[in-house]
This record gives C-alpha cells, structure tokens and sequence, in this order.
C-alpha cells in the first residue's frame, strides 16, 4: 500500500511545478509518436497534448490512494486527495491553455498547405556549428505586461511563461503564455471545443476565425517570419483573418499615393518624408506585413572555407527594392 501510494504521490505534491513536470513526462507515452524528437509533427503534438488532456480530465483521484489497517489514516487520505484535486483542477487548466496554442499551429498548418514538423513553424531549438542560437517562433511573439493579465490564473501563467525547470530542456512557453494572456480563463474555455483531434482545413479555419484578431494576427506573422516557405499564404491568411485591417491599409496607400502625385505635380520630390509619415503612423505588425510580401525566394550558395569544416550551406532572404524611375 504504502509503495503504491508512494508511485502516484506526485499528483498529490506540494511543488506545483513538479507536478506539471510529472504530467508532461508522460506525453511520449500516451503519444508514441512524440518519441521521435524534432521529427514529429503539428498535429502528432496536437494530438499528444489532447490525450493528456482526456486523461487528466477522466482522472478520478479520489480512488488513487489506499490505506490498510488504518495506515495512512483516513485524515492523511482525505489530506492527499484536497491536494490531488487542487493540482488536477490547475493541471487541467493549465493543458487546455497548452492545447489551445498548439492546435492554433496545427490549425495554420492545415490550412497553409497541410501538416508539417513542428520545427518547420516553430523553429529550431539547437544551434548551429557556429554556436549561434537558431531564430524561433516565440523571439517574435510579443512579451504581455502585468496589467494586460487581469483575467489570468497568475501562478499558471508565470508556469507557462518562465517554464517548469524541466530535465530535459527548456520547457519555457512563450507562446501559450501569449495566448492564455490575451484569452484568459473564459477565452480559453470558449476556444477548448473548436480543438478535436484531428483537424481538416474546415475546423481549421473555423478554429483560426474564432479567434480574436490581436491573437491571431501576431501568431500568424511570427510564423511567417519562421516558415518562409509558407509566406505568401500566411500574408493571405493574414489578410483574410483580418480584412478591416487590410481595407485600411489599402486606404492608407491610396492616400500616400495622391500625396505622392501632387507633390511631383508641384515639382517638389517630397516622397520620402511621405513614407516616413506613413511609417511613423504604421503599426509594426503592418510593417511587418509589408516586409514579409517582398521577401524574395531563398537563395543558396555554397561558401568555402579551410580546415576540417569544409563547405557550408547558408541561405539568404533579400528584401525586394523598388525600380528606381528614370
């Protein structure tokens, strides 16, 4: 009895945080899929943390701890079990949050052109042979201040947002810290039924579109920043997920371009300080935007060098510039 209790007493642990760690070691198992490290996909991820989710949610932890003979006694169980159901209710809490993120990548795999490894959008978490940091999604996921986090859990959000000293990396989510900030308990709950496993480019989108625009919108541009592959469907995504958004910077152009004309009419060249009062007045995620539709395709070209290193690969994004007229 008391080895069978000593096996599952992590769910009833004082430490938040091992308890979190003790559930998400349990990912590989429930998903033999995610066994394949950086190989496995969006949607087997998806998958994994939907399962975690089902067994948490039908965990009866009332009928985990025994006694015999009066040994633990029924106060120490009735202790264990308070303990056990608290940890459940946040741990719950805290994998719908992580399903609700993850399913939004699954979701913007799907409907860009089908499933993809995970570090196809998320990016890679190595480095490289020169010892640089490889560029990830979350560098370009926005940071959340204290008083945009009103309708936040702050002790589950500081979990996702600074990790769960995991043993086995960084287990630091920026990304579902981003959406449980901007969503909140009610959002998060709200968005939980659009996120059956698996997804089809019709649940897909319904999920994308239920999503308020200041969280959809930067996740899709972060992604595009990563996946650029996938550039020219994110910016169109982007543009149908966020229409009004569009329309007025279609209007913004408009405007700048007849400033543009009566200037050259009037024979003054004043479109550079144009420009720069419409950038002054841009958002950066239009500036963004903007950027991203004129990444041109990559380019890759083989650089020698001495020693045992060899050759190496690296590849280029250039940035389009406009024809200058003569």
């Amino acid at each position: 009895v008391d080895s069978s209790n000593r096996d599952v007493g992590w769910i009833a642990t004082d430490d938040v945080v091992e308890y979190f760690e003790s559930c998400w070691s349990l990912l590989p198992e429930i998903t033999p899929a995610l066994r394949r490290r950086k190989l496995y996909t969006a949607a087997d991820y998806h998958e994994g943390v939907k399962n975690l989710e089902n067994f948490l949610s039908s965990l009866h932890v009332e009928t985990i701890f025994f006694s015999f003979q009066a040994l633990p006694s029924a106060l120490d169980i009735g202790h264990l079990v308070e303990k056990a159901l608290q940890n459940q209710e946040l741990g719950i809490n805290y994998t719908k949050v992580k399903l609700v993120s993850q399913c939004i990548l699954a979701a913007f795999a799907e409907v860009s052109g089908g499933n993809v490894p995970i570090v196809y959008f998320k990016g890679d978490a190595g480095s490289n042979h020169e010892g640089e940091r490889s560029t990830q999604l979350h560098d370009s996921i926005p940071i959340l201040s204290r008083a945009e986090l009103a309708l936040c859990n702050m002790t589950l959000y500081d979990i996702l947002a600074n990790g769960r000293k995991s043993k086995i990396g960084s287990s630091k989510s920026i990304l579902s810290a981003f959406v449980y900030g901007k969503l909140g308990d009610r959002g998060i709950q709200r968005l939980t039924p659009y996120t059956k496993y698996p997804l089809n480019k019709h649940t897909a989108m319904t999920l994308l579109k239920a999503l308020p625009t200041d969280v959809s919108i930067p996740i899709a541009e972060a992604i595009a920043s990563i996946s650029v592959g996938r550039y020219e469907i994110m910016t169109d995504l982007i543009k149908e997920l966020d229409p009004a958004d569009d329309k007025e910077e279609t209007q913004q152009t408009k405007e700048s371009g007849a400033e543009g004309s009566a200037t050259e009419g009037s024979g003054i060249n004043n479109c550079s300080h144009g420009s720069k009062d419409v950038e002054k007045h841009t958002p950066f995620s239009r500036k963004l935007r903007k950027s991203l539709t004129n990444i041109t395709p990559l380019k890759f070209f083989k650089n020698k060098r001495n020693g045992a290193a060899g050759k190496k690969v690296r590849f280029w994004i250039s940035l389009r510039r406009p024809k200058t007229k003569e």
